[in-house]
């Protein structure tokens, strides 16, 4: 009898004797004693965060009823997912885990579909390449979701995701899908890639695409792709269009490139969306040329943009603020110059370019304009 006791002490505790609730020290201690329940019940616990950390440690199990736990939590009977196991599962490629959430995707009316395509492309499983493909194609499904779907695709260089990508910026009757698949062809130098892309930049029906694929052929660079960009900067209809080709030129060097900036600041622009991305472009360059431009282009902007509102209370007009940020040491010799301009601007103009010369040290009359009774000050205002 005395021999049996140890005997069945040692049974019962090398029994997985599951606990009524865990917390993260008692799963790294259930891994560690190789208690597999003690670990799988951490998926049935209420704080996300147990849960996480109890799938991220069966996700390192081989033993198949690891898969088997991690399955029979991920999904319930209502198709509702687990978000906190999937988090668990993130860089995982083990689709007998992972591919037990792909599934839900096949059912169109399940909850939250958008945000289980963003968990799973955190994952590298081999059954999600093919159904975020099929999600890509099937029309029936909401754009979003296609969209969101093509975006786990950039800088994919397998040659079957290329023709898909490829034919879907084409032909896709979805403008959303079509951009989605212009911004994941981002990278690409192919030739045939680079043909779809440059068609789409120049006659895509939608600006949204025009514009996805613009920002992808300047990241292909070339001097096919500048004029493009310049063209578009200039000339395209869409606002969209517009400013994605002046974003795509941010931090630029190169003088060709500056001088089109330059053309493009002294043309009307009706969009205030896209003068604050020029502005924002010509401060970001580093060239001399840039800040010439930012200098030169100052009287342009006062009489063209700024009517009845000062500049600092608009979008898109507030040039004298960007030339100073940028240039600062050749601010008074600017706003001077434009001061000369001064019986062009109207009278929120002249307070704005009077202003900021006495804000720089100099001695400029500003005036009072109608809707500035409230700042007192008799006959002329000071901003300073």
């Amino acid at each position: 009898m005395r021999t049996l006791i140890p005997l069945l002490l040692t049974a019962l505790f090398a029994c997985d004797m599951t606990p009524p609730t865990v917390e993260g020290r008692d799963i790294d201690d259930a891994v560690a004693m190789g208690k597999l329940k003690t670990v799988c019940k951490g998926l049935e616990m209420k704080d996300d965060e147990v849960r996480r950390y109890a799938a991220s440690r069966l996700e390192e199990v081989t033993d198949p009823d690891a898969a088997a736990c991690v399955c029979e939590w991920a999904v319930d009977d209502q198709g509702r997912w687990d978000e906190a196991i999937l988090k668990g599962l993130t860089g995982s490629e083990r689709d007998d885990m992972v591919g037990c959430f792909v599934s839900v995707l096949d059912d169109p009316t399940a909850e939250r579909s958008l945000e289980l395509v963003v968990a799973l492309s955190d994952t590298r499983a081999p059954s999600v390449s093919p159904k975020f493909q099929a999600l890509a194609k099937d029309t029936s499904r909401d754009s979003a979701l296609r969209a969101r779907a093509l975006a786990y695709f950039q800088g994919n260089t397998d040659a079957a995701t290329l023709e898909l990508l490829r034919g879907l910026l084409t032909d896709d009757g979805d403008a959303t899908v079509r951009a989605a698949a212009a911004e994941a062809l981002v990278g690409q130098k192919g030739d045939d890639e680079r043909a779809a892309l440059l068609a789409a930049a120049k006659g895509d029906a939608d600006g949204v695409v025009r514009a996805a694929a613009l920002k992808a052929v300047k990241r292909a660079g070339g001097e096919e792709a500048d004029a493009m960009v310049c063209d578009a900067m200039m000339n395209d209809d869409s606002p969209a269009v517009r400013t994605a080709a002046i974003l795509s030129l941010k931090g630029t060097r190169r003088e060709p490139i500056v001088a089109c900036l330059k053309d493009r600041a002294f043309a009307e622009e009706e969009d205030d969306g896209v003068r604050e991305s020029l502005l924002k472009v010509l401060e970001s360059s580093p060239t001399d040329a840039a800040a010439a431009v930012l200098c030169d282009a100052i009287p342009f902007f006062v009489k063209t943009y700024v009517d009845k509102q000062h500049p600092t209370d608009m979008t898109g007009a507030d040039i004298i603020t960007a030339q100073n940020d940028r240039d600062w040491e050749r601010s008074y010799e600017c706003v001077q110059k434009a001061l000369r301009s001064r019986g062009a601007y109207t009278c929120k103009g002249s307070q704005y370019v009077g202003a900021w010369f006495r804000e720089l040290g100099g001695e400029a009359y500003v005036p009072k304009c109608p809707g500035d009774e409230d700042l007192g000050g008799g006959g002329e205002v000071s901003f300073e």
